[in-house]
């Protein structure tokens, strides 16, 4: 489906998506460091467009001096949350007089 690239590293302060083990990775140098962000998702076309997105969103953060170095900010949030249901639900029987 989609190339595994040219095996070339990035241009310094670029960010890559990268296919690894058709999962997708962001590739980018900062700080002379190498850094690689897994994104958890498989390489489909519309992870590939969400992980395009988190690109560009390093890119202007690396070159606004906004990086956040632990990553949190770029972490892919799932469209779907589960929500904890409590472990108990009451219920309230009627007793026979109130039917």
């Amino acid at each position: 489906m989609y190339s595994k690239g040219s095996g070339r590293k990035a241009a310094s302060g670029s960010v890559k998506v990268k296919d690894s083990n058709n999962r997708l990775q962001l590739v980018f140098t900062h700080g002379g460091k190498r850094h690689y962000i897994s994104l958890g998702l498989t390489n489909t076309p519309i992870n590939r467009k969400l992980a395009q997105e988190q690109a560009f969103q390093i890119q202007r953060d690396l070159e606004y001096g906004e990086f956040d170095p632990t990553y949190e900010k770029y972490k892919i949030q799932s469209a779907l949350t589960i929500e904890k249901l409590p472990s108990t639900i009451a219920v309230s029987i009627p007793k026979l007089p109130e039917l």
